[in-house]
């Protein structure tokens, strides 16, 4: 699996701590401990070799039992640390200084207070999990904690209850009859009782999770697949086979046709190349790697070369386009594979022909239907975040070709040249991109706003984090860093902050940005690199996260919880990976592996789900369900239990998760342990999804062949039968591709043309539509 950060140097001054330890000699083995703790920010320790956790929690377990001599040395420095933290604070219930001092002197004498307050701050925030784990270390780990037991355990009692686990709270009451019987202990047991008896609907929606509702898109009127849908608009951009376009190439041309049409009015407009592509996606089952996002009346679409938004009755050109061209440059390692495919000639034919892999071939076939992550885009806040290339030059002709010389039977790690550029939602301006190293080119008056606003010289600024602190000086460092990688997918932004996955040469880091300071670096985290197993390219990292804790799969073997405020990594775990070995070599000794040796879902993903985090990733054919506090296993399932594979997360709702592949559906339940509730098996007859469905209120579209599938969120048979079955006519001969609902039509991803779908009344409206039908957040996530 992958490489984690151990650090030997640190270990060996444990090792040098334990000896003066031994010798009685408190005064230098504090001052060690207290060294680790001070630089084990991102370090990780294992025991067992698939659990990691920080190193400061191995130095706190040895403080917490020290004697009495050696904590009263430790504490000579430790406490006045702590108190100058506390002092300098602007009230006692400052989180970032209670933080500080939990973080780096816990084992000190107002260790256990600072924690104890900064654990109630959490549960007034509703991030349980965040003060359960708080609460917890005062029971377990603090020396001689003078905080009141009661008031600990009644609190942990009550975190327990929200987070959605009852019995763990009316386990630690009886364990506890002192704390019960106290007017705290009585009303935490009333609480749970009401929770038994099911709870009001406000309740049942606080001890919920953040994710319950996750994916749900706008609801379609009732009758709107009742009828035979017609792309009675559509909009495209030619497909070039070297993917070197104009400026005239990019702006696209729109196609209209009345409702209820019935020829193919477009067909005749559709090139050579872009035919050819349309059959090798229908022969092989793909997907199209993009996506279309939603912010209020507009939707966006990411071409080939540019972001264009659109309002949802769309017209004959866009309300704004990006404020520059960019190109498509491919990770090395999909160039290594198809490097070795054209040197080998014949022989990669004759593998191929012999059941070897149908993934994509050329590089245009991999932008439309294969790279998810240079396809990410999500729109959060009315700005949209969008991975994009480098600016094409004047001549639109500048392409960066990665030309390292592969070694004698090695692998390429994956590795990106990419840009983070983000836009007003409502304008088209440019706000800011990162890294910023590249000259850009000046916006199109004609077709774009004006691009004034972008910040150049925001690096230069103080940097401040939310809580107005200046950012740690090694950010400059960590800013150049961005210049040597790219980003790993679309970001997740909470607040001002934006936390993105990048991938610098193989190895995997967490960054936080400041979206209101131009994208500069709030702090940094190494998570792991690159075995020599690989992984897989194209899978977009998501990251997610709730409360305090970030969460964040790297396709590499493990996963990790990160502090959200710092980025310490809180622990990780290694799960198996379903990669196949050895792999296959071409007569030149070169590994010849396809993405189709990584077995698993089309992202990493992992999902807080109460005390547990659902990790589904790129290169496991499981979901493994992980305790959010330890990170050990709770429970895993395999993603093809029937013969049907699912392969991508279409959402959550009413506490189940729905997950499809090409030839099924699937529901699982998240309060029992996986249990599948229907599907796995063949749903589709002889058809094939070539397409991501979505997931609505009332139920599941399915792109299948040329028909949508509606299938009810709670069918009558564990093999369900589709609700309603509508026709499609996209007037192109290609698949049904990637869904997307503005909650009174379908609109349809195909690589390098998205299609609006009316039905063939032509009389549903937008006024019909309740507003009950649009999602409570404008978050939408590629």
């Amino acid at each position: 699996g992958a490489v984690l950060k151990t650090d030997p140097d640190l270990e060996a001054i444990l090792d040098k701590a334990a000896r003066y330890q031994a010798d009685g000699n408190w005064d230098v083995a504090s001052k060690l401990w207290q060294a680790v703790l001070e630089r084990s920010n991102d370090t990780l320790v294992s025991r067992d070799g698939r659990t990691y956790h920080s190193m400061t929690d191995q130095v706190e377990q040895i403080l917490a039992t020290l004697p009495p001599a050696g904590l009263d040395v430790y504490r000579i420095s430790a406490d006045a640390a702590a108190r100058e933290i506390l002092a300098r604070a602007p009230d006692p219930w400052d989180l970032q200084s209670l933080a500080a001092v939990t973080q780096k002197y816990f084992p000190s004498s107002v260790g256990d207070e600072a924690a104890f307050r900064m654990a109630c701050v959490l549960m007034d925030r509703h991030e349980f999990m965040g003060a359960q784990r708080t609460l917890e270390k005062i029971l377990q780990l603090h020396p001689d904690s003078t905080v009141n037991r009661t008031d600990v355990v009644t609190r942990l009692a009550l975190s327990y209850a929200l987070s959605g686990h009852a019995e763990l709270a009316q386990s630690l009451l009886q364990s506890e009859p002192a704390a019960a019987a106290s007017p705290a202990g009585e009303s935490v047991t009333q609480f749970l009782q009401q929770l038994e008896r099911g709870g009001s609907e406000e309740l049942r929606r606080l001890v919920g999770s953040s994710f319950a509702s996750y994916r749900v898109e706008r609801t379609l009127p009732a009758d709107y697949l009742e009828q035979p849908l017609t792309a009675t608009w559509q909009f495209v951009i030619d497909p070039q086979s070297n993917l070197k376009y104009s400026s005239q190439d990019a702006k696209g041309r729109v196609q209209k046709e009345s409702a209820g049409a019935e020829d193919n009015f477009a067909d005749s407009n559709v090139t050579s190349l872009e035919q050819s592509l349309n059959k090798e996606w229908s022969k092989n089952s793909w997907r199209p790697a993009g996506g279309l996002a939603f912010a209020g009346d507009r939707i966006f679409f990411k071409s080939a070369v540019n972001l264009t938004a659109w309002p949802v009755e769309p017209g004959d050109s866009p309300l704004w386009a990006s404020a520059w061209l960019n190109r498509y440059e491919m990770d090395s390692s999909t160039q290594a594979m198809l490097q070795i495919r054209a040197n080998a000639g014949g022989w990669a034919r004759g593998q191929r022909e012999a059941g070897g892999s149908q993934q994509p071939q050329s590089e245009t076939s991999v932008l439309f239907f294969g790279d998810e992550v240079h396809n990410s885009m999500t729109v959060v806040d009315s700005r949209v975040y969008a991975i994009e290339g480098a600016s094409y030059d004047s001549s639109g002709q500048n392409r960066r070709v990665d030309n390292r010389a592969l070694m004698m039977g090695g692998r390429m790690a994956r590795s990106r040249t990419n840009f983070l550029a983000v836009y007003d939602a409502t304008t088209g301006q440019a706000l800011w991109r990162v890294p910023k190293s590249e000259p850009r080119q000046a916006a199109d008056p004609v077709r774009n706003p004006p691009a004034e606003a972008l910040p150049d010289d925001a690096a230069a600024a103080p940097a401040l984090n939310q809580a107005g602190v200046a950012i740690a000086a090694g950010a400059a460092n960590d800013a150049l860093a961005l210049e040597s990688g790219g980003f790993m997918g679309a970001p997740m932004v909470v607040g001002s902050l934006v936390y993105a996955a990048h991938n610098q040469s193989g190895a995997i880091y967490v960054y936080c940005l400041d979206g209101d300071n131009g994208g500069a670096v709030v702090w940094r985290t190494y998570l792991c690199a690159e075995p020599d197993s690989g992984a897989d390219p194209w899978a977009p990292i998501t990251i997610t996260g709730e409360g305090s804790d970030l969460f964040v799969g790297s396709g590499l073997g493990v996963v990790f919880c990160l502090d959200q405020a710092t980025g310490n990594v809180r622990y990780a775990h290694r799960y198996e990976r379903d990669v196949k070995s050895p792999q296959p070599r071409d007569p030149f000794g070169m590994i010849s592996t396809s993405m189709g040796d990584i077995n698993g879902w089309s992202e990493d993903l992992i999902i807080p789900w109460g005390r547990e985090m659902i990790c589904l990733t790129s290169d496991s054919s499981k979901i493994v369900s992980l305790d959010r506090r330890t990170g050990e296993i709770v429970w895993q399932a395999t993603i093809d239990p029937l013969g049907e594979r699912f392969e991508y997360v279409l959402g959550i709702h009413n506490r189940v998760l729905y997950a499809a592949g090409t030839g099924t559906i699937v529901a699982i339940d998240l309060d029992g342990h996986g249990r599948m509730l229907w599907g796995g098996e063949a749903m589709f007859g002889e058809g094939v999804s070539r397409g991501r469905g979505i997931l609505t209120e009332n139920g599941i579209c399915i792109p299948v062949e040329s028909e949508i599938w509606q299938f009810s969120l709670t069918p009558d048979s564990s093999v369900p039968e589709p609700v309603l079955r509508a026709q499609v006519n996209l007037g192109v001969a290609a698949p049904v591709g990637n869904l997307t609902s503005d909650g009174t039509h379908l609109w349809v991803h195909a690589g390098s043309r998205i299609f609006r779908l009316e039905n063939a009344t032509g009389a549903t409206s937008r006024d019909e539509t309740s507003s009950s039908q649009k999602p409570e957040s404008s978050e939408t996530t590629e």
